[in-house]
Formats: structure tokens, sequence, C-alpha cells
């Protein structure tokens, strides 16, 4: 264009690819700047030839999560590890496995664990108005996990005279199991070095 009259405007049709993966990946930039540039030869005011907007990129990263086997209304905050826009929206989405499966929209997935094994929960996060057609997806993988059983015991008494019986305590407490639920054939004893453990119960 040779020319341009005063108050006339040039509209420059823009398109860019935002970078990631769509689809649970973790999208490493969290927004794309874009300036928009001109210029004339007789151009009096260079301080206005700029103009950058930033844009949000919408990120919905997957999500792992291990809860005791056979638990209803287990629930695991997917929001954490995505990047979104402030008022965006959390929902569930179909496909997953996990039963009973919601998604809150600000982002709180509930679900039932199978007694053993993995499920999968699906969900998108979705821009506010008017944006509410950009959205991301991900996965939450649920893995229900096994009984777990600790032992611990009192440090005290630290010390014990030659031939003199030590009475103590042995706790041995279940743990990663779904409520109502139990941890089978349970174990609970002692060894010791030096010494030879009388009995427990």
């Amino acid at each position: 264009m040779g020319t341009l009259a005063a108050g006339a405007t040039i509209v420059c049709p823009v398109s860019y690819v935002t970078p990631g993966t769509a689809g649970g990946t973790d999208t490493t930039p969290v927004s794309v700047t874009l300036t928009g540039t001109t210029s004339a030869t007789n151009d009096s005011n260079a301080a206005n030839n700029t103009a950058p907007v930033t844009r949000t990129i919408i990120d919905a990263v997957n999500d792992s999560a291990s809860q005791p086997g056979g638990t209803l209304g287990a629930t695991t905050n997917v929001a954490t590890n995505d990047q979104f826009p402030a008022s965006s929206l959390f929902s569930v989405v179909t496909g997953g496995s996990c039963a009973n499966a919601s998604v809150s929209g600000t982002g709180t997935a509930t679900y039932d664990v199978p007694a053993s094994g993995t499920c999968t929960v699906n969900y998108q996060v979705c821009a506010p108005a008017p944006n509410t057609t950009v959205c991301d997806t991900a996965i939450l993988n649920v893995t229900a996990g096994a009984a777990d059983m600790s032992v611990t015991q009192p440090a005290t008494p630290i010390v014990s005279a030659p031939g003199s019986t030590v009475n103590t305590s042995i706790t041995c407490t279940a743990s990663n199991v779904a409520p109502n639920s139990t941890a089978i054939a349970p174990t609970c004893g002692a060894t010791a070095v030096n010494a030879q453990v009388r009995q427990c119960r």
C-alpha cells in the first residue's frame, strides 16, 4: 500500500499456533504474547507503533491418585496442576472407568475406588465467558491401594541391667484400607538382637 489517509485503517488478519499438545500433556509456556506492529516512513511517534496482548494458555494436565481399595466417594483435586484463567469451569467427561464419577466446577473429582486395580476419571476445564468453548481435557488415573501395616514401639526404657526383664509393647497399625474394611491376616511380633523375646501378644 502506497499511502493511507488520516483516520483510515489497515486490517491485518493474523493467526498463530498455540504451543503444546491438547489432552493431558503439560504445556510449558503459560501464555502467548502477540505484538502488533506498524510504521510509516514519515511516522512522527514511534511510541505507539507496537501493541502487545498476552493470551493465557488453558492446560489440563493428567493426574494420578492412590486411594484405599473399595473406598466409596473418594475425592481428588484435579485442578492443582492445571493452568487456567480465573472463573474457569471444570466438568466430568464421558469415557472414564471409575464408578459414580463426577467433577465439581472448581475441580474436585469424586469417584468410587475399585477393590483392586485401577480406574480413570476423564475431565475438562473450560475458560469463562466469552470463551467457554476454549477447553482442554485430562485424565485422573486412580490406583486402588492395598492395606499397609506399620509398627511402632516406645523409645523407653533405653537402658537395662544384665539379667533384668524389660517389659514394653509393640503397636501394629493397619492403614490404607477402605472404611469398614480390614487388613487380611495381619501379624504383630518382635525380634531382638542379643536377647530372647519371651512373648508378644
